[in-house]
């Protein structure tokens, strides 16, 4: 019985981190289903984590990117690192974006059912950064930044990766 309790204590933590780790090349071919969240951001409504898109640039222009941290409901601490560090970079060096709706950050527990049509629109398996272009109410293209794993040691170039991601869909007409 010891020995049960024992192989499951140790066996656990092992499948939660190799349960978060990103095994799935992006598709930025697959167009995605319309969600409730994206209609409201593109209509300057509240957003599922409160924010709102006011931009008359935005909406003259019918585009924004969303970078998204999708996640589960429990998670590592390199999901809650990826999460914090992609947050922080996307605050910090995107602010005027933010502030007139070209950019908006949202974090989305995928375990939540109002949130599991995205799973299969950006062919999520664990917590992933997922960077998409939405115009005129339609996702046409999306990322996900698959080297944030492999930078999870180095904050700095963590921070500069994901920087150039979404700068290069900002800069993209």
């Amino acid at each position: 019985m010891l020995r049960a309790v024992l192989s499951i204590a140790c066996l656990l933590p092992a499948a939660m981190v190799y349960g978060c780790r990103e095994q799935t090349p992006a598709n930025p071919g697959v167009a995605m289903k319309d969600r409730p969240g994206e209609r409201q951001l593109l209509a300057g409504e509240a957003a599922p984590g409160g924010e709102a898109v006011k931009s008359a640039e935005s909406k003259e222009r019918n585009r924004t990117v969303i970078a998204y941290y999708f996640h589960r409901t429990i998670r590592c601490h390199s999901c809650l690192t990826i999460e914090a560090w992609s947050r922080e970079a996307v605050e910090r060096f995107f602010s005027q974006f933010m502030a007139d709706g070209r950019l908006v950050w949202l974090a989305l527990n995928i375990d939540r059912a109002e949130n599991g049509g995205f799973v299969e629109d950006f062919q999520l398996d664990t917590s992933t950064l997922v960077v998409a272009d939405i115009r005129s109410g339609k996702c046409v293209r999306w990322k996900k930044p698959a080297r944030v794993w492999e930078l999870i040691g180095d904050e700095a170039a963590f921070t500069q990766y994901v920087q150039d991601e979404i700068s290069r869909y900002l800069q993209s007409e």
